[in-house]
């Protein structure tokens, strides 16, 4: 189990996570690096965890068992009934609850991640079955494999020493430098390699604004509470953000309707722009402009994930069509949508244009162009007959 105050950035800044076993108070420690792959990187893991959760609380993940808090007080026939009466449930009785017929184990880590290998391996069309146990397995392997660590180092590291009587795999230090190779060789670098642990400070001042405010909706249910074991400290969330933002492209190129991209697009600020009423009227003006220069039409459907992806597109085919134009046919060399959207119009009066709106009016009429925009908004330019 891990609790939100045991994750850190420790003084080699490197991010460092304290372990509580569910069935004791034993802690242990543990130092983790960025994945060079992002879908087993277990920062990105940590941060996406933070982001689903719906209401704050002390731990990571918030469906596992709590720990047990140890009975303090035994009865006995001598305690009095006032007093029976008025001890909290906390107690244990004097007989032995009767056992339920349908106990129903509750889930922890390992079935989750079981739960995921049994949903995954068929499609992935893995013959040998697989679970988490597995996995701690291969890793210890995988780090014994490296020549520049010596096989005592991965025995501590992860207790795989056959001779032990219960294998556990437990996270045990040697020293820090040792602790450090082999969490890199896990993560997949060089047991050298130097890893930085990236945050928010490489961004100005204005762009950090930004992503703080995305910060702060983001990760709602740990973000500076006023309890403060159901906060994460600071710069390990500077951390977990950085994390988000590297990886969001890739998260939302690999499935655009996702929970986690829904996510972060809902927490992305809504900026309104206050531009004055003429100059609303001229992008729009512009806007159908551009549009004639698509030749083969579009079709766009707002309930789709990727709407605003593909409007953006759209937008920059069109741009690609437009500057070209009019360099190459008429020697305009303008680039600002002010003087690109008076050269259009200059060609509009002048005709030059009619050819490009007949062919887009055409469009239109055989359902090649299907777009969501207000009706008053588009086939706005006419053909000049004078």
């Amino acid at each position: 189990m891990v609790h939100k105050r045991n994750i850190s950035v420790d003084a080699s800044n490197v991010l460092f996570l304290r372990l509580v076993r569910v069935k004791t108070s034993e802690e242990q420690g543990l130092s983790i690096f960025l994945d060079v792959d992002f879908a087993t990187c277990p920062v990105l893991t940590i941060a996406l965890a933070l982001v689903f959760q719906a209401a704050p609380c002390p731990e990571l993940v918030d469906n596992l068992p709590a720990q047990a808090a140890p009975t303090t007080v035994t009865l006995s026939p001598e305690i009095p009934l006032i007093a029976l009466l008025n001890m909290p449930s906390i107690n244990t009785s004097l007989v032995a609850p009767a056992a339920s017929a349908h106990s129903e184990p509750s889930p922890t880590i390992y079935t989750h991640v079981s739960r995921v290998l049994d949903w995954g391996i068929p499609a992935a069309g893995v013959e040998a079955m697989l679970t988490s146990h597995s996995f701690r397995r291969g890793g210890a392997q995988h780090a014994n494999s490296c020549d520049e660590m010596t096989e005592r180092w991965n025995f501590g590291r992860g207790s795989w020493n056959m001779s032990t009587t219960d294998k556990r795999f437990n996270y045990i230090f040697n020293t820090s430098k040792e602790h450090h190779k082999i969490a890199k060789v896990l993560s997949r670098y060089k047991p050298k390699d130097t890893v930085s642990l990236q945050d928010l400070s490489s961004f100005d001042a204005q762009t950090l604004k930004s992503i703080v405010e995305v910060q702060r909706v983001l990760f709602s249910s740990c973000y500076n509470l006023e309890a403060e074991r159901y906060s994460v400290y600071k710069k390990v969330l500077d951390v977990l953000t950085a994390c988000v933002v590297r990886h969001f492209p890739l998260l939302k190129a690999l499935h655009p309707g996702s929970p986690v991209v829904k996510r972060v697009e809902i927490s992305e600020p809504k900026w309104m722009a206050h531009a004055p009423k003429q100059q609303r009227s001229k992008a729009k003006i512009l806007v159908a402009f551009m549009k004639l220069f698509l030749h083969d039409g579009f079709a766009l459907d707002s309930s789709e994930a990727d709407y605003r992806d593909r409007v953006l597109d759209l937008g920059k085919r069109a741009q690609e069509l437009v500057l070209p134009f009019l360099y190459d046919k008429h020697q305009i060399t303008s680039r600002g949508s002010s003087a690109v959207l008076e050269h259009l119009q200059s060609l509009h009066n002048k005709r030059t244009l009619n050819a490009i709106i007949g062919r887009h009016q055409r469009l239109l009429q055989i359902a090649a162009i299907r777009d969501p925009a207000p009706g008053y908004t588009q086939d706005i330019l006419e053909i000049v007959n004078k």
